[in-house]
This record gives structure tokens, C-alpha cells and sequence, in this order.
């Protein structure tokens, strides 16, 4: 790798490249964990400033049938940014522009390693928002955002972060840089629109794992702020699941504006460590029994917001939801749409200590229908059941988040020691038959990752076949995250 080395010093400058050993295991890690067995380090790391350097880049890969994989932050939890197969690490940090708020065609047009929260301070001092809040990390890259079609705050109403590209600049596999959407047009209005009269291009690139192309620059639509809020918690015991669904998917078809559900072991964390914001009182409020839904509706209109929190709350009276009040709701969720600095949102008060210390933690992440969720959850707890992960410490943890009128996103996950080497097996064989089983009952992947098992991919039949065939006709040499696919 050397001559390499040197020829992408030339291209980015030296101090943007490195062979570092210690600097390439820290690239290994993502927010999966080290223990996953297949997380590995790459060749080199290359840092390129911008759309000409990544493109000078991808052309050099190609020509050296090196492979390419892109990096964000490594907040991803399906491996999506795991160089398999070594090569060339591409930390985009360095693409971190906010470039333009165009508020003539409610656009926002950033560069890929643009953060969230940067993004979301800047468009409230508008008076706007992106539609959908990301809750795992405010300084996630807008590009990985984009390319794994995100989740968040306000799904229920505004679907994936994808549904809201309205251009998108991407450096081919071969290295071609162009624009897709209106952004296409040289003389037109810009990015204003997505559909340009022929194939949705953009789609090819949502979802993708990052293995079609490089996004450099993003267009995404931006909505007003909404004035009024209505917070409201319900709980139900775990024994009434199917009454919990029930009551979620009633309020996803008349159009709740953003819901969360959680249980004790995903809140027992929050609570119990002395999470500044929640309200005292909510320390005796959970039980293992129990699971939660946080209720959000927002509107422009105050007497409007009032007739949906009166049907919202009367669908989940109706199907047996007890009514918490607003304080819990109120104190995890914030200000809708605003950014969260997760370091002053997450404090332990004086004297207590983090209920799960030396706790590592296996995630998961997929997209099931709403009605179907109980029998998601049952068998993801008797898996971590059969493997000895629940007792007095840990348990499996639901957080689940709203996709659109009938789907759910889950976000389950139960705790290891990792210093523990027959736990850490347990762990790896949990994961692997969670995956596989819930590949079989049909549930779906949230993106495609060197985690997940080849059983989702599988599953798609004839249309997997069709990904494949235009893999190889984009990049014929197979060099951008080669195995993804």
C-alpha cells in the first residue's frame, strides 16, 4: 500500500492520510461494538476535503482494484461502515458545510459531513425545521443519515429522512460527479424538486449501505416550525401488548404527529441513574411489567391540537392505556424538532452512578408492521431468555420508534460484560438467532450490513438479484463497499 499511500497524499495532502496502526483500529470500531467478530480494520484512511478529491480517489481505487468504504460518525448499528475486506477507509469529516438555507424552495443544501444538530440550530433561528429529529446522536452526518434512509422524532408524520431529499450530489464508483433531481438541470431553479420526469434515481442511493456511490452534497426539504405541542404518557402492562399495538396503530391512521414506546429495561437506565430532566416522581412509576408510549401532536392551530390530544387520549382510553399525564413525555422529548445536545440532556445527579457500568450492549434495528409488533417482541425476549440475559441488572430493551401510518421502527437491546469471553459468545450466538429468526417471520432490515445475516438479503428474491445487477453495472469493479451486497 505504499505507492498508494503516497498517491493520496498527493491528492488530499499528507496530514489528511494515514497507515497508523493505532489510528487504523480505531476506524474498526462502530457503535455496534468491537466484539462483533466481523468488524476489522482497514488498509488506510483518507480524508478528503471535497466532491474533486473523492472523486480523484474513487478513480485511483479503481484503477487499483482497491475497495472503498465511506465513514460517517460510526453510529450505525448494522456494520454498514465496516471494511470487510481492508482497502481504503473514506472519513468524510472534513465535507462539514452548511452550505445555503433556501427559503424561497424550503431547501437546505449541505455538505455530506454537515451534522444534524449544526443543521437544526440553523434552520430554527428561522423559524424552520427538517422534518424528522434524529434521537440516537445529534452529530450524525447528514450524508450517512441520508444513505441509511433514517428514523426519528415525528416518522409518524413525516415518514424517513429519504422523503425528504430533494437532490442529491453523488461521486460514482468510476469517479463521475453529478447531480441528481431538478439539481440536474444546469439552467433551472436549482434543487427544489425531486422528480424529474423519469426514474427516481435519488431512490437508488437510499438504503444503499453506501454501495452505489459517494453522496457529497444533500438538498433536503424544511417545513415551519410548529407553534402548539401536546405531550401525553400512557402505559400499559406487558401482559396487554396486543391492546398496546392496537392503540399505536389507531393513532398512526388518524395522524399522530410522533410517539415513542419503551419499556422498564430501556428506562430503567434513564430513571434509575438520575437523569436530570425526568421529574422525581418518575422513579416509582415503572415496573417490569410495564411499557410505555410517549404521545406527541403538534399543530399550527391551538383549537385543532385540542380536538386530536381529545381523540388521541380517547383511542388510548379506549383500548386500555392508563394515563400518566404529560411530565414524562414533556421531559424525554423536548421542544419538538429542536436539536438535543445529548451532553447536557443525559446527567446523572450527585451521588448516584450509571446502573449498568462495565455494560455492553447488542442492538438491533427493523422495520415491522404495527399489528405485528407483539409477536416481534415476544420472540426477541424469549431469545434473550434462552440466553441467559435477563436477571436483576438487564433484561431486553424496547425503544420503538414510528414510521409511517402502520409501521414501526424497533430499536431493542439487551446488555453483556464484555470482559466476560463466554458472554461474549453467548452474545454472538443471541445475535445471530435473533436475526435469523425474525428474518424467517418476515420482518424487515432496516438497511443492509456486514451485521446482518444473508437470510434478509435472501428474502428479497428476484429483487436482490436486480440490486446486484445494477451494483455491477454502476461499479463494475466491485470497489465501493464491496461486501454489502
Amino acid at each position: 500500500m505504499l505507492d498508494i499511500e503516497q498517491m493520496l497524499k498527493e491528492i488530499v495532502g499528507p496530514e489528511n492520510v494515514s497507515s497508523n496502526p493505532a489510528i487504523l483500529e480505531a476506524y474498526r470500531f462502530v457503535a455496534m461494538g468491537q466484539d462483533m467478530p466481523v468488524c476489522t480494520r482497514p488498509g488506510i484512511v483518507v480524508m478528503p476535503a471535497n466532491e474533486e478529491q473523492v472523486s480523484r480517489i474513487l478513480t485511483l481505487a479503481n484503477r487499483s482494484r482497491l475497495p472503498v468504504v465511506t465513514r460517517g460518525q460510526g453510529t450505525g448499528f448494522q456494520g454498514e461502515n465496516v471494511p470487510l475486506e481492508g482497502g481504503i477507509m473514506m472519513d468524510m469529516s472534513l465535507m462539514n458545510r452548511l452550505i445555503e438555507i433556501d427559503e424561497e424552495n424550503m431547501v437546505v443544501i449541505a455538505e455530506t459531513a454537515c451534522t444534524m444538530n449544526l443543521l437544526n440550530y440553523e434552520l430554527d433561528k428561522r423559524g424552520l425545521a427538517f422534518p424528522i429529529r434524529p434521537w440516537f446522536s445529534p452529530n450524525m452526518h447528514i450524508g450517512a443519515y441520508i444513505i441509511n434512509n433514517g428514523t426519528g422524532d415525528f416518522g409518524a408524520a413525516h415518514g424517513r429522512a429519504g422523503d425528504h431529499v430533494r437532490g442529491l450530489e453523488v461521486v460514482l464508483p468510476t469517479g463521475q460527479i453529478m447531480k441528481l433531481g431538478s439539481w440536474a438541470y444546469t439552467h433551472g431553479y436549482g434543487a427544489c424538486f425531486r422528480y424529474t420526469g423519469g426514474p427516481d434515481l435519488i431512490g437508488l442511493f437510499l438504503n444503499s449501505g453506501g454501495g452505489y456511490g459517494v453522496v457529497t452534497k444533500v438538498a433536503l426539504r424544511v417545513i415551519n416550525k410548529r407553534r402548539h405541542v401536546w405531550y401525553r404518557t400512557f402505559a400499559w402492562p406487558r401482559n396487554k401488548l396486543p391492546d398496546l399495538s392496537r392503540a399505536i396503530y389507531q393513532c398512526q391512521r388518524y395522524g399522530i404527529s410522533s410517539f415513542h414506546l419503551q419499556n422498564y429495561w430501556s428506562s430503567r437506565g434513564i430513571i434509575n441513574a438520575g437523569l436530570a430532566r425526568w421529574p422525581a416522581h418518575s422513579l416509582g412509576l415503572f415496573d417490569e411489567d410495564m411499557v410505555i408510549a410517549n404521545l406527541i401532536q403538534v399543530s399550527e392551530n391551538k383549537e385543532i391540537l385540542e380536538l386530536l390530544a381529545k381523540d388521541t387520549t380517547a383511542i388510548c382510553l379506549n383500548n386500555i392505556g392508563a394515563d400518566l399525564g404529560p411530565d414524562l413525555c414533556q421531559a424525554s422529548q423536548g421542544p419538538p424538532y429542536y436539536a438535543i445536545n445529548l451532553s447536557t440532556h443525559y446527567r446523572f445527579r450527585p451521588g448516584t452512578a450509571p446502573p449498568f457500568e462495565g455494560m455492553n450492549w447488542a442492538y438491533f434495528y427493523h422495520c415491522t408492521p404495527t399489528l405485528k409488533f407483539p409477536e416481534y417482541w415476544d420472540y426477541f425476549e424469549s431469545v434473550v431468555d434462552k440466553y441467559g440475559f435477563h436477571d436483576k441488572r438487564r433484561g431486553a430493551g424496547m425503544f420503538v420508534f414510528p414510521l409511517d401510518a402502520a409501521m414501526l421502527n424497533p430499536y431493542p437491546t439487551f446488555g453483556y460484560r464484555p470482559e466476560v469471553p463466554e458472554e461474549v459468545l453467548r452474545m454472538r450466538k443471541a445475535y445471530t438467532e435473533m436475526q435469523q429468526g425474525l428474518a424467517r417471520m418476515g420482518v424487515l432490515a432496516y438497511t443492509f450490513g456486514a451485521f446482518l445475516p444473508k437470510d434478509f438479503m435472501a428474502n428479497l428474491g428476484p429483487s436482490y438479484s436486480l440490486m446486484k445487477s445494477l451494483k455491477a453495472l454502476i461499479d463494475p469493479n466491485n470497489i465501493l463497499n464491496p461486501s454489502q451486497l
